[in-house]
């Protein structure tokens, strides 16, 4: 009887830690949205001339260093929809003392693809897959301004 005791508590105790191994996790990462390390605010494209790169307006925090992916997608206004005209993918190191640069443009943002847009109205999308350590990946997701590319 007493062997029969000692047996179901060593099986309890067993599910309790695949119960924590698994519930802890979860829980984790639940806690811990993805703007704890990155936050985008605001992705700003300026309206440009047919030849010339846009300018941008970005506001982003990193609060927390990570790696992560990014993928950046120019759609091009057709009809009353979007479809894909242009797609980046790349990966960085994030880290809090980063800055952007002063000016940035479509062409910085895309690199090494370079966007070359004909007159039209566009959107960027841009998605950033956070690989962090000991959780499962994040991901940040920001859509910009509808810009336009007139003709010279």
């Amino acid at each position: 009887m007493i062997d029969t005791a000692i047996l179901a508590a060593k099986q309890t105790q067993h599910r309790a830690w695949h119960f924590l191994l698994i519930v802890v996790p979860v829980i984790a990462w639940m806690a811990f949205p993805a703007s704890y390390w990155f936050d985008v605010e605001r992705v700003y494209v300026h309206d440009a001339v047919e030849g010339t790169t846009p300018l941008m307006e970005v506001d982003r925090v990193i609060r927390h260093p990570f790696r992560a992916e990014w993928t950046a997608t120019v759609l091009r206004q057709v009809g009353e929809g979007f479809t894909t005209y242009c797609t980046a993918h790349g990966g960085n190191d994030y880290d809090p003392d980063a800055e952007l640069p002063d000016s940035i443009d479509l062409n910085w943002w895309t690199w090494p693809v370079e966007c070359k847009l004909p007159s039209g109205s566009y959107m960027l999308k841009t998605l950033w897959i956070l690989h962090l350590p000991l959780m499962p990946d994040k991901q940040v997701r920001i859509r910009s301004n509808v810009f336009a590319i007139t003709e010279p």
